[in-house]
This record gives C-alpha cells, sequence and structure tokens, in this order.
C-alpha cells in the first residue's frame, strides 16, 4: 500500500474532532494532535472552533455508514459526516481554497447526490435537499467556506438511475472471478479507505 498524505492524516483529526464536537463529547482528548506537525494542532483547533453544532441532528446521523443495493450483487457503501432530514453536510479540509466547489457543481456532485439519495432513504417524505459543504483551510491564516446548493428529489433520482446503469454495464463486461491486484497509493490518499483491509482480503465485509 502506499503512503497515507499528510493533508489526509490532518482531515482525518479534523473529522474526527468535528464528530465528537457534534456528539458533545470532549472534542480534543488526550493525544489528538499526536499525529499532526508542529504547530497544526493550533490551526486545527482554530478551523473547528469556526463550525457550529448543527441542530437537530441525530446522533446516529453523525459519520453515518450506508449500504445501498444497487444492482445485483452491486452495493454502494460508505459514509456521511452529517444529515438530517432534508439537509446533507460534508467537511473538506483543504491546502488550497481554488479547489472549493462552486454552488453549480456541488449541486451535481455525485458523491452529494448519493449522500442525498440514501437521506432520502432515511426521510422518504423530502422533496428538495440541501447539499453543504463546510470546506476547512489548513494555512497560517485559517478560513473556512460553506457553499450550498440544492437537488430535487427527481434530480437525486436521475443521478442514482446512471449509476444504477453503469453498475449494470459493470457487472455485464465483468468475466470470470477479481483479478489479483496490487492495492495502490489510491487506498490511502484520502483520510485511509475504511474499506481498504476487505479489499486487502484482511477482513471479510460481513466482519465490518
Amino acid at each position: 500500500t502506499g503512503r497515507t498524505s499528510y493533508g489526509a492524516i490532518f482531515g482525518s483529526v479534523v473529522h474526527g474532532c468535528l464528530e465528537r464536537k457534534q456528539k458533545g463529547e470532549e472534542i480534543f482528548p488526550e493525544g489528538w494532535s499526536d499525529s499532526l506537525n508542529e504547530g497544526d494542532d493550533d490551526i486545527a483547533e482554530k478551523l473547528v472552533g469556526m463550525h457550529p453544532v448543527e441542530e437537530n441532528i441525530d446522533p446516529k446521523n453523525v459519520e453515518r455508514r450506508f449500504d445501498i443495493p444497487v444492482y445485483k450483487d452491486i452495493r454502494m457503501i460508505g459514509y456521511i459526516d452529517l444529515f438530517k432530514e432534508g439537509h446533507v453536510i460534508d467537511h473538506k479540509t483543504t491546502s488550497a481554497m481554488k479547489w472549493t466547489l462552486k454552488p453549480r457543481e456541488l449541486a451535481v456532485d455525485t458523491q452529494m447526490l448519493i449522500y442525498a439519495k440514501y437521506m432520502l432513504d432515511v426521510y422518504p417524505d423530502v422533496k428538495l435537499v440541501k447539499l453543504q459543504h463546510s470546506v476547512f483551510l489548513r494555512s497560517y491564516i485559517p478560513s473556512k467556506k460553506t457553499p450550498i446548493a440544492f437537488a430535487s428529489r427527481d434530480a437525486i433520482m436521475e443521478k442514482w438511475e446512471e449509476l444504477t446503469l453503469l453498475a449494470k454495464d459493470m457487472k455485464k463486461e465483468r468475466v470470470g472471478p477479481c483479478p489479483e491486484v496490487s492495492m495502490c497509493y489510491h487506498c490511502n490518499a484520502y483520510v485511509v479507505c475504511p474499506f481498504a483491509p476487505v479489499c486487502a482480503g484482511t477482513l471479510n465485509e460481513g466482519q465490518y
């Protein structure tokens, strides 16, 4: 496996702090910043302080794992940082704000529309979903941006239909058993994929 980037490590630490803050737990327990470079603990603390506790969010919907059937034995599995009825929030850390999605980009972002699809499964009466990125800049002058967009149920389900058709095509093209391949740096590129042990064959999905 490849090495995890420092940006991913920093992002993982901030995500953990934000999760504890939302749940009303101790935000900065002993050892929380051990993996950070000198001085970055202060940056992380300032960034976490910029994000308010979201109201009316069930604790089980914080860092919520989802598992959605797509087509036959193909499933979509992941984690959502925060969601409540009609509102999905995803935290991002970055070293440059130029990577922040504009609202029009956020409205069609595949990741956010997948999250919105799961939210619709939980809250089936919702017709319009608020999509929000909370983007935290890792810098000597920390800052935060909060781009927001809205997606209708029809737009979300249209994207889901595209993904279903893609999964169907993938299933049709697959012949024989999965090939033996080496894992690469992508497995650790973004906060370390929690399913890397499954792909590595060291843990069955059923053990998760």
